[in-house]
């Protein structure tokens, strides 16, 4: 789970648009949900927002702010720990 001093600084560097990097990250990656289908930006939100547990998900918000901090345009993989 994304702890609320890790979610504030997610949102500062990621803006408004997180979802839209975060989709992307997990689209590279073959990550879809239960149904073979995109995670949509209610369930991202709702991770960022801690109301659901999602490892793929909190890996890609990292992944993303990572890749934001360091300025590049493709985050690589980050390994959770």
């Amino acid at each position: 789970m994304i702890q609320p001093e890790i979610r504030e600084r997610y949102r500062t560097v990621l803006g408004n648009n997180y979802g839209k990097t975060v989709k992307s990250i997990l689209t590279e990656r073959g990550i879809t949900n239960r149904k073979g289908k995109a995670y949509d930006d209610s369930m991202i939100s709702q991770v960022l927002n801690g109301k659901r547990k999602n490892a793929a998900i909190e890996d890609a918000f990292s992944a993303a702010y990572k890749a934001a901090l360091e300025g590049t345009k493709k985050p690589e993989a980050v390994t959770p720990g």
